[in-house]
């Protein structure tokens, strides 16, 4: 009887397995097939994103950025003065095998593409690995559903940009965390969070949130140990381990810049001079038509309605759930408030589960309650982050009420929401659990594809 129940529980196990691996494929068809749907003109930035990669392609060698046909005649810069070159380096070298059968511009471009749609596609993978642990198998689906098919989601995982790549990074960083606190920190949970923070530190900035939370969950982690089971000569070997990799990797490119750039190592400020130099006169730093320059406050920049003609905090909603284009194609606002409701009712599932802990002292499939709150407590952070770095820059650099720019949160978004739907199936029967979660899933399906349908295609 016990082997034949270890059977069928590897059996169902395989099933599952097999199950995932399906549906991360076909997102990446998905994916591809919008990718192939636009040209370089359609997306914002990709035609200076992209600029970087073709470079490589072309020459072999990683661009600097003060390259005069890199530098942008309206901005007065170039991408390349940031040392954030996972994407283009691997972009590069798909265009490198798709340029042994051809050379056609539009061929290499979808081929520069393929590195979104490949982060994409690993990004729903642990998304499902994350929601595995964390969930049920009803919520594990659902949560994974209505995320990876969110539309702005997908449209970034189909043109040349770095928001996907630290999207994809924050997803294995938060899957490391979370095997981390339930089977401890053993090497192979350090090299998975190393994996992570190198992606994050080679794409974007707006995704640093999450290696610094990692810093304090790590040494936490380890802290909130029982006494007997602490060994910080262990978390010591461990950290040096994770360190170790992370700078053998993405060290390089940061020095490469600080010799480049008179020590700018991050290329912030060497591209804020090229900008101030090159740039025609609207958009120098100095003249830019900013909140900060216009002597705003904060308060007052997110009750504005003058740049777009809607409030930040909407504007940058909206195009957090889908806006096409150069932030010019929007949704049908009824599929919007779909997605406002179905967020609102899980915050409030989420705060349930958050008070249930707090009265209960229970932890979500953690050794401890002081586990499950370091766990929620850095998502919430990470989460929280990204946002108000684009805040900031909205407010001081250049005003950019964009969802794209926060996508960093996706994932911390995807745990605490689906963390509320978690608290409201638990209450229910599991068949009905089951059918609840299948009547979403092919709500959201079918709303997708009306998106892709009636808005992106014909846009």
């Amino acid at each position: 009887m016990i082997r034949a129940n270890y059977k069928g529980e590897n059996l169902l196990n395989r099933y599952q397995k097999y199950l995932e691996i399906g549906y991360v494929i076909l997102c990446g068809c998905f994916f591809f097939v919008w990718s192939l749907s636009k040209d370089l003109y359609y997306a914002p930035d990709e035609i200076m994103r992209y600029q970087i990669p073709e470079y490589i392609f072309n020459h072999g060698v990683l661009p600097r950025g003060d390259i005069k046909e890199l530098i942008d005649n309206a901005w007065g810069f170039s991408y390349a003065f940031y040392p954030n070159f996972l994407g283009p380096i691997l972009s590069a070298f798909f265009m490198k095998i798709v340029s042994f059968f051809t050379v056609n511009e539009f061929a290499l471009l979808v081929a520069a593409r393929f590195t979104s749609v490949l982060s994409g596609m690993a990004a729903v993978f642990f998304l499902l690995k994350i929601c595995g642990r964390l969930f049920s198998e009803e919520v594990k689906w659902l949560v994974t559903i209505l995320f990876s098919l969110l539309p702005q989601f997908i449209f970034l995982s189909s043109y040349v940009n770095n928001d996907i790549i630290c999207t994809c990074g924050s997803s294995i960083i938060c899957y490391a965390w979370i095997c981390g606190l339930q089977d401890g920190w053993n090497y192979k949970n350090a090299v998975i969070l190393a994996i992570g923070i190198i992606v994050d530190t080679l794409s974007y900035y707006n995704s640093y949130g999450w290696i610094l939370c990692s810093f304090f969950l790590f040494i936490f982690s380890y802290v909130l140990q029982k006494k007997e089971k602490r060994d910080y000569k262990e978390m010591f070997r461990i950290g040096c381990f994770i360190a170790a990799i992370v700078i053998v990797v993405a060290a390089g490119f940061f020095i490469r810049n600080a010799i480049l750039y008179q020590g700018d190592f991050l290329g912030m400020k060497t591209l804020t001079l090229s900008s101030e130099k090159f740039a025609i006169d609207d958009v120098k730093p100095s003249n830019r038509y900013t909140p900060l320059n216009r002597g705003m406050s904060l308060y007052e920049m997110l009750d504005s309605t003058e740049w777009t003609g809607q409030r930040w905090i909407p504007y940058t909603i909206k195009s957090f759930i889908g806006v096409f284009g150069a932030m010019s194609v929007f949704l049908p606002d009824w599929i919007y408030n779909v997605y406002y409701i179905l967020a609102t009712v899980c915050a409030i599932g989420f705060l349930g589960q958050i008070i249930m802990w707090v009265t209960k002292r229970t932890g979500l499939k953690m050794e401890s309650s002081e586990k499950t709150a370091l766990f929620y407590g850095s998502v919430f952070v990470a989460f929280c982050i990204p946002i108000g770095l684009s805040l900031y820059y909205s407010f001081s650099v250049d005003y950019q009420a964009q969802g794209r720019y926060c996508y960093p949160s996706f994932i911390a978004l995807a745990v605490m929401l689906g963390t509320g739907i978690e608290w409201y199936f638990s209450k229910l029967k599991p068949q009905f659990s089951f059918i609840l979660s299948t009547i979403v899933s092919y709500a959201f399906i079918a709303i997708t594809i009306l998106a892709f349908v009636s808005c992106y295609l014909p846009s």
